[in-house]
């Protein structure tokens, strides 16, 4: 899972209001491009994507005056959403809030196609979601002696974290290779070592730290869903709170495990679980399927050194 950001691309901009930083990602391409696919048809559905799709979205979200993306987030929880690998009801209510202004600012022919790829798509928040948990790990990344994970990436080779009380420091282990449900035809031996920057779900509560909302997903990563309610138990372990705005109705409206702190990572043992898809190990191939991975322990101990050093200084 990679990609290409351009100076000529449109980019969605998700502002966190509370503490003014703002983050940045790139309009989904069908999980083509991303998943190392380079024919010429990804060539041509980056261009419509541009020219057609990324404008009459930027249009419709001026037009309606931006989108409550802590709102959407929430609403996708209550459905049945873990909006990290499962976005069936936030894309739905994504499309639902926008078709009517992309009616508004589009032509007829571009608005269907739109929201013809919009209906199709469902990953459709998967980037936004993405930019609006980076614009709140922001808002607690660097805090001086803070214990808290404020990023989770991994690119194939290697599984980083950085802690906020240690700045822009990464503390990195190889990356573990996901196990999960393999599409037909494809075998473990296929399966690349986990990649992308879509862990940063991760880092604030979401995707694998609240599985047991998503009971519909169990199937996708050859799971259970004890399997998932058993995994939410244990991120609660290792979080110092619960969000107040991200509720999970299947724990009794108990909100996400936000907040992971190494101290209690290195203490328990347990470390977040991520879900994730797999891409092949071979460049161009694309995804093979679903699974779940977790970052390597000596990540967190390594981490929580370098904190108690700095705050020895």
């Amino acid at each position: 899972m990679s990609g290409v950001t351009s100076a000529n691309m449109m980019l969605f901009e998700v502002e966190n209001r509370t503490y003014g930083n703002r983050a940045y990602c790139q309009c989904r391409d069908d999980n083509k491009f991303r998943f190392g696919a380079y024919g010429q048809d990804t060539v041509d559905r980056l261009k419509w994507m541009h020219s057609v799709w990324a404008t009459t979205i930027s249009n419709a979200l001026k037009d309606m005056g931006g989108l409550d993306m802590r709102e959407l987030m929430a609403v996708g929880l209550e459905m049945g959403d873990e909006i990290h690998n499962r976005h069936f009801a936030t894309s739905a209510r994504f499309t639902q809030i926008l078709a009517s202004h992309i009616a508004k600012v589009a032509n007829k022919e571009e608005a269907i196609e739109v929201l013809q790829q919009l209906q199709q798509d469902r990953f459709a928040t998967l980037n936004p979601i993405m930019a609006a948990a980076k614009s709140i790990s922001d808002a607690f990344a660097k805090i001086p002696y803070c214990s808290l994970v404020s990023v989770m990436a991994r690119n194939g080779r290697l599984f980083g974290v950085k802690v906020s009380g240690t700045g822009d420091r990464w503390f990195t282990a190889p990356a573990p290779v996901p196990v999960g449900m393999l599409l037909p035809g494809f075998t473990q031996d296929d399966v690349s070592p986990d990649m992308g920057d879509s862990t940063i779900t991760e880092t604030i509560g979401f995707g694998g730290m609240c599985l047991v909302t998503a009971p519909g997903f169990s199937s996708q990563v050859g799971g259970k869903v004890q399997m998932f309610a058993d995994f939410t138990a244990d991120m609660y372990k290792i979080t110092i709170g619960e969000s107040p705005h991200f509720k999970l109705p299947v724990l009794d409206n108990r909100g996400v495990p936000t907040g992971i702190d190494i101290f209690r990572v290195t203490e328990t043992k347990i470390t977040p679980v991520c879900d994730t898809g797999m891409a092949n190990k071979i460049a161009g191939h694309g995804r093979v399927g679903t699974g779940i991975t977790r970052p390597p322990l000596s990540i967190f101990e390594e981490a929580q050194k370098a904190l108690l050093e700095t705050s020895k200084q």
